[in-house]
């Protein structure tokens, strides 16, 4: 499946995490110290803190970077080349096949312009709540198992 342009996701505990498809680990330290409106990463998943939790958040995702307020970027492996959107304690969107396939990607959050804390409501997604995500392939993945 492609990675759609749009999409409507429910953050738990303030948090959209980005994951290879066959990581599936929770990282304990992403929830411990959460920073809202901020992008973070570790080896196999990237973490966007959300302001809000009880409404959906919109991802927009495009290829190019946008003119919007940066929130962050995050370099994550994805040695399948299959990018899961999950929502952490509630579900996973996915998986969606990167077209570059297995490879280290830059992941970045930009703030869509309008975005506030009241809900907007478009295309019949209601969330005030928009960013724009690009992920982009950087490099060959190697498994550190491989050296």
């Amino acid at each position: 499946m492609q990675l759609p342009a749009k999409l409507s996701v429910h953050p738990d505990r303030n948090m959209i995490v980005f994951r290879d498809d066959e990581h599936d680990g929770y990282d304990p330290d992403f929830a411990a110290s959460p920073r809202h409106g901020n992008l973070q990463s570790n080896t196999y998943q990237a973490c966007l803190y959300t302001i809000q939790t009880l409404e959906p958040v919109t991802l927009h995702f495009t290829a190019a970077a946008p003119d919007h307020d940066a929130v962050g970027q995050a370099t994550v492996g994805m040695p399948t080349g299959v990018l899961v959107v999950s929502e952490v304690t509630r579900g996973a969107h996915g998986p969606y096949s990167l077209p570059d396939g297995p490879g280290v990607y830059e992941i970045c959050a930009y703030r869509h312009r309008g975005t506030t804390a009241s809900p907007i409501v478009g295309d019949g997604i209601a969330s005030g709540e928009h960013y724009v995500i690009t992920v982009q392939r950087t490099a060959d993945w190697h498994d550190e198992d491989d050296d």
